[in-house]
């Protein structure tokens, strides 16, 4: 029931980073309700699909009990996934991608080189 209303009340939906992080926006004040896991960055689920080629796993992670973020491996449209092969709960071992992103694009700005 909480994932259903948290989605009817998304606003906006970014691409802030294409295929390694799209955020789900909610209005300032909006009644949402909460997950029982309020930490700044829970991984709800990993879920593996199937493209064409290789599997690959996009997280699915909740911000303060919302969904917030889909990390790592999204897909540019919805034709592009063949078949659902797997969905971990909760799974362990989660690091978010924010972190990395944002100092690779100052790296980027500043001049200096990213390491890979």
């Amino acid at each position: 029931m909480a994932l259903s209303r948290q989605l009817q009340c998304v606003h906006k939906v970014q691409r802030q980073h294409s295929g390694r992080l799209v955020v789900a926006c909610y209005e300032k004040g909006a009644d949402v309700p909460q997950f029982p896991y309020l930490g700044h960055e829970h991984c709800l689920a990993h879920i593996t699909y199937k493209p064409a080629g290789q599997a690959r796993t996009t997280a699915i992670v909740l911000h303060d009990g919302r969904l917030q973020t889909l990390e790592n491996n999204i897909p540019l449209h919805l034709s592009e996934i063949q078949a659902l092969s797997g969905l971990t709960l909760h799974p362990s071992g989660f690091e978010g991608v924010g972190q990395d992103i944002d100092l690779q694009e100052h790296q980027e700005t500043s001049g200096r080189p990213v390491a890979t």
